[in-house]
């Protein structure tokens, strides 16, 4: 019987996935975040009134009125850009944090 040592590099070449399975590809929120779009284009959701759960809204319903969620409708045709710098300088902001609730 031999000795060998088999030295593995495995690789992901194609990574595919559902909105929940990418957030465990790519590190961002799931699709039920804030900030719920998984190319980092910087479209928020909106949720109800007391409720953590975000919801992919583009346009603001009539009468809404929830802090934080109040951004005006979002425009399909002229979507935000992807923005690398974007993702550093929000990362920088969030490394000093204790804990993952702050």
């Amino acid at each position: 019987m031999c000795s060998i040592t088999f030295v593995s590099h495995p690789f992901l070449a194609l990574g595919t996935a559902d909105g929940p399975g990418l957030a465990y590809l790519n590190g961002l929120i799931s699709h039920h975040g804030k900030n719920g779009c998984q190319l980092y284009c910087g479209v928020r959701g909106c949720h109800k009134a007391g409720c953590p759960h975000y919801y992919p809204a583009h346009m603001r319903p009539p009468d809404y009125n929830v802090e934080g969620c109040n951004h005006p409708d979002v425009d399909v045709k002229n979507l935000p850009i992807c923005s690398s710098d974007i993702y550093w300088r929000n990362l920088i902001y969030v490394l000093p944090s204790p804990n993952e609730a702050q």
